[in-house]
């Protein structure tokens, strides 16, 4: 089997890590389920609790949590390395958020925002711009978004700007 994720293996460590919790145990016997189920249910319904009551952009901001701690001790740690790709997701997702303020007042009017469609449309967003900020911190996509597409434009902008060459 190659490497990766192995979802069996997961429930076998949530079952053992929760068989003895008070709640959890309590729930598995009455309910006939694997602690593993139970937990999984709870964060589900956490999950769509937050959804419904916050929203999927507050939700999609939330997720910004992890990096922030990350470049926290990016900062306080010796090396460079980390620093320079904390600071260039953060420009990357400073980008994100500027392209979607200007699409916001330019494409979207107070009544785009009542339709179905426009939320599904929006919910589906921020459900892919959940997925883009973890690949862009986890697997290196904001260094490889800001080497093809956010450089070459910043030295554009830049040449522009102070009339000299990048």
């Amino acid at each position: 089997m190659a490497a990766g994720f192995d979802f069996n293996k997961f429930l076998e460590e949530l079952n053992e890590k929760y068989k003895d919790q008070p709640l959890i145990k309590n729930l598995s016997e009455q309910s006939k389920q694997k602690p593993a189920f139970i937990v999984l249910g709870l964060v589900g319904v956490a999950v769509f609790l937050l959804l419904v009551i916050f929203g999927i952009e507050t939700l999609s901001n939330v997720v910004l949590i992890l990096p922030i701690y990350a470049s926290f001790k990016a900062i306080k740690s010796k090396g460079k390395d980390d620093d320079t790709m904390w600071l260039t997701y953060w420009v990357l997702v400073s980008s994100v958020l500027v392209v979607e303020s200007v699409v916001e007042e330019l494409f979207l009017d107070d009544d785009d925002e009542q339709t179905y469609s426009m939320w599904l449309m929006g919910f589906l967003y921020f459900v892919a711009r959940i997925g883009f900020f973890y690949w862009a911190a986890q697997q290196k996509g904001a260094q490889i978004i800001y080497e093809k597409a956010l450089l070459p434009a910043f030295n554009k902008i830049e040449e522009a700007v102070e009339g000299k060459k990048a």
